[in-house]
């Protein structure tokens, strides 16, 4: 079974350095600072920077998860969709297409009648 501080591909000293220490989940190695790390034996700047360049791309990615997240939401969605129709509505209001809200406060788009839809 892999452990969370070998997955992060660190040095063997980081690794080894985090181990010994008793950091063995991701909660305790992003709480990690260098005030703590500094009075661990064997540690020094350059592995800090090691580990700090760590911590960084693994909030990085755990904020892009939560955008993620967030798009994939009833009101993420909605919010895309309609930045989406924002930046067509100069074209679409040429094309008689409007948005409008009705009386239930909900915004709808809607179609002004053109010739084009009596002819057929």
């Amino acid at each position: 079974m892999t452990d969370f501080i070998s997955q992060l591909e660190l040095s063997v000293r980081a690794g080894n350095l985090l181990r010994n220490n008793g950091v063995t989940t991701a909660q305790q190695f992003l709480e990690l600072t260098w005030p703590t790390m500094k009075k661990w034996k064997g540690a020094g700047v350059r592995t800090w920077h090691e580990i700090l360049d760590h911590q960084h791309s693994i909030r990085r990615a755990i904020k892009r998860d939560e955008q993620q997240r967030r798009r994939e939401t009833l009101p993420g969605r909605a919010l895309i969709a309609l930045r989406a129709i924002n930046e067509l509505l100069p074209e679409l209001t040429n094309k008689g297409w409007f948005v409008r809200q009705d009386k239930d406060g909900k915004y709808r788009l809607a179609r002004y009648v053109v010739t084009e839809d009596l002819d057929g």
